[in-house]
């Protein structure tokens, strides 16, 4: 298990019932996680609020229809985890509905082993999404990448100013977009003559078919895709090459693929992903195609957290309709709210329970510390103290600063002021409250992102569709649950940005 410490200290968690901080705040974070309520009412309150004659939320679970689920780049299962949950809230049960788990992709073994316990992993469990293309295709898209590429490093060698190269590069960059979806789309227009292709299930340990059954027979099954695809190439930590990076090969077979064969896509990335121009490429509107997109941080829906990310939904008008289109203005007005709580309402166990957590899952202990110090590791414990010293500091200059929330896995010049809101998220965050005196334990990180996670532990029914159980948590290492998560959808924004979704579109 993580840490190699007893399995014993993290299963008492399931056994015994530890006393909560209190406060209404903690309420409030409780009530951030229980989305599916207000999506299945004040959601469509909002909804009618905005001129919405009716909801089309409940027509997408009433099984008139068979709606296939599937996903890509999909992670620990958030959103078959999101869509399980919405249809609960609206028919009782997934089995009263028309939904049904199809299948998930997901290359990384660690985090498909992940998925494949979890009581979210689909009927089949794909690896590489560049499988759906034969190997030529990809030969080629890596090819026009690589020429690309370097076309891009002859611009930067030139005597071009700043100004002229950005537009340079630009225009490279819609190029090679424009480019890799063209022969990607070109090859899964070449495939669908051909019988389904089937590729390498982990769930069946053997070759399954990627497309559900019946979907060209005739309107009774919908496909839904959803995927955030990798967003490293748009951040500044990937330079932001944007197309120009090996993974658009991958971005670019998964459009493609979705084009091909679905009815509907949600589709996540960072903000400085090119959404607009990209889902209009891939899915142009004279071609039968209509796309929503908004960008959302958490802060919009009452979390204390800013991570702001856009968010796409395009549905094949032949199949279905918008009563409207999604847009920021509307998506806020549907599913907007104030801030309720503050991070460290997230710190949700009592400090024996953190003390029985931390003390199972920490490696090394650090020698001569008390106090939840004595976990962490020495990095993040020389951060610390530069974080309590930029705080004292800030104090003796008469500036009124609340104790903080901050991430021990950056420094303290990476943030500019001190705030109470949870830092966004990254692969290898250590989350301190100076509040509280110590860190997020693992499940706590999974609650501040929306999943139902065993905290709120005198309320076992609120936890009952947490997806993974405790057996994975002590078998899996810390670090790596916290990368899972920190690369996750937030559920509280999935969840409502795919109920607004549905709620709006309309079967034909």
């Amino acid at each position: 298990m993580a840490g190699h410490a007893p399995a014993s200290k993290i299963r008492r968690l399931d056994t015994e019932v530890f006393a909560r901080v209190p406060g209404s705040g903690v309420e409030n974070a409780k009530n951030l996680v229980d989305w599916p309520a207000y999506a299945t009412a004040g959601l469509q309150d909002a909804a009618v609020a905005a001129g919405q004659s009716q909801s089309h939320l409940a027509e997408h679970f009433s099984g008139r229809k068979t709606i296939y689920i599937c996903s890509s780049y999909s992670g620990m299962g958030t959103f078959e985890h999101c869509m399980k949950r919405l249809a609960v809230a609206c028919a009782g049960a997934v089995e009263e509905t028309g939904v049904k788990f199809w299948s998930a992709s997901e290359c990384d073994q660690a985090v498909r082993d992940m998925l494949l316990k979890s009581a979210a992993c689909p009927e089949h469990v794909f690896g590489d999404l560049t499988e759906r293309v034969e190997p030529q295709t990809l030969a080629r898209m890596k090819h026009a990448v690589g020429c690309l590429q370097q076309r891009a490093r002859d611009i930067a060698g030139t005597k071009q100013t700043p100004a002229q190269k950005k537009v340079e590069l630009g225009k490279l960059n819609d190029r090679c977009m424009q480019k890799l979806l063209e022969l990607a789309m070109q090859a899964v227009a070449a495939d669908r003559v051909r019988p389904t292709r089937r590729c390498y299930c982990y769930v069946h340990e053997e070759l399954c078919p990627l497309l559900p059954p019946g979907l060209d027979d005739g309107t009774d099954c919908l496909l839904l895709e959803a995927g955030g695809n990798t967003c490293v190439s748009f951040s500044p930590q990937g330079k932001q090459a944007r197309w120009l990076h090996d993974s658009a090969v991958v971005a670019a077979v998964w459009l493609a693929w979705c084009a091909g064969h679905c009815d509907m896509v949600m589709q996540e990335c960072s903000h400085l992903f090119n959404t607009s121009e990209a889902m209009q490429a891939a899915f142009p509107p004279e071609q039968g195609w209509h796309t929503s997109a908004v960008t959302v941080a958490g802060k919009d829906l009452g979390i204390p957290m800013n991570r702001p990310r856009n968010f796409s939904w395009t549905v094949r008008l032949r199949r279905l309709s918008m009563v409207a289109s999604l847009t920021p203005s509307l998506f806020l007005q549907l599913c907007g709210s104030e801030l309720r709580c503050d991070g460290h309402d997230f710190f949700i166990l009592a400090e024996d329970a953190a003390h029985d957590y931390l003390q199972a899952t920490t490696e090394k202990l650090l020698l001569g510390e008390g106090g939840f110090r004595k976990y962490l590791s020495e990095g993040c414990l020389r951060r610390l103290q530069d974080y309590e010293k930029f705080y004292s500091r800030q104090l003796a200059e008469g500036k009124v600063v609340e104790l903080p929330v901050v991430d021990l896995s950056q420094n303290v010049s990476v943030r500019a002021t001190l705030s109470t809101m949870l830092p966004a998220l990254l692969t290898g965050s250590c989350v301190w409250s100076m509040k509280h005196q110590r860190q997020l334990t693992t499940l706590e990180l999974f609650f501040a992102m929306g999943w139902p996670a065993p905290v709120v532990l005198d309320d076992a029914s609120f936890h009952a569709e947490f997806p993974f159980v405790q057996k994975q948590f002590e078998e899996t290492h810390t670090r790596t649950l916290t990368k899972m998560v920190g690369n996750s959808f937030h559920c509280r924004v999935a969840g409502l940005f795919l109920a607004a979704c549905l709620t709006l579109t309309k079967h034909r």
